[in-house]
Parts: C-alpha cells; structure tokens; sequence
C-alpha cells in the first residue's frame, strides 16, 4: 500500500462526501468545519491515553486498539482537508522535503550549540 493510493482514495471520498451531500458552503467554511473535526479527532486521541494526572487510571495502559482508529481518522480529515485547500500528493511532498530540510537544519543548529 503506497501513501500516494491512500492519499488519492481520501481525495476522491471527499470529493463524494461535498458532491454527493450536496455541500454548497464556502471554501472558508469547508475548512472551518474539516479543523473542528481535525480538533474533535485530536481531543479522542488524548482520550486513549489516560492523560489526567489527577485521576486513579493516569497512566494505565494505553488503548491502542481504539488509538490506531482515531490516528486514521484524523489523517483522513488531514488529507481531505489538504484536498479541500489544494494540496495534491505531489505538491505535499514537495512542501514536506522543502519543510523537512529546515526543520533538520534547525536541529543541526541547536546540537552545534550545545
């Protein structure tokens, strides 16, 4: 299974969630809506993981299970929402190599200082 295939089938299931739910919203409002879901996603993940210091189960096991679920939905909101704004598979990797090469160089920075 290659990225590219999985980013193409969320493409093409957000386009027939807009097409066929008749979505005639703007596009400032489409992507308002995909990052609350995106939000919404992130929050049900933090609820996999017992994060609440203050309660009995912080730091019990972490329901993997239902992590993994929630991890795929957000990545599905996150492609359809790089569709949403534009973004095709190609055009994502170009920006993630050029974001990548300066997030690495920062790091090469920060260690040269220490």
């Amino acid at each position: 299974m290659s990225i590219d295939r999985l980013f193409k089938d969320q493409v093409r299931f957000t386009d027939k969630i807009i097409n066929d739910l008749s979505v005639n919203v703007s596009k400032t409002e489409l992507i308002k809506e995909y990052l609350l879901s995106l939000h919404d996603e992130l929050s049900e993940i933090l609820h996999c993981t017992n994060w609440k210091w203050h309660r009995e189960d912080y730091g019990s096991d972490i329901d993997y299970e239902n992590l993994y679920v929630e991890l795929i939905d957000t990545q599905k909101f996150l492609w359809g929402l790089m569709h949403i704004c534009g973004m095709d598979i190609n055009k994502f990797e170009e920006v993630y190599d050029k974001k990548s090469k300066i997030v690495e160089e920062r790091l090469m920075k920060l260690k040269g200082k220490q």
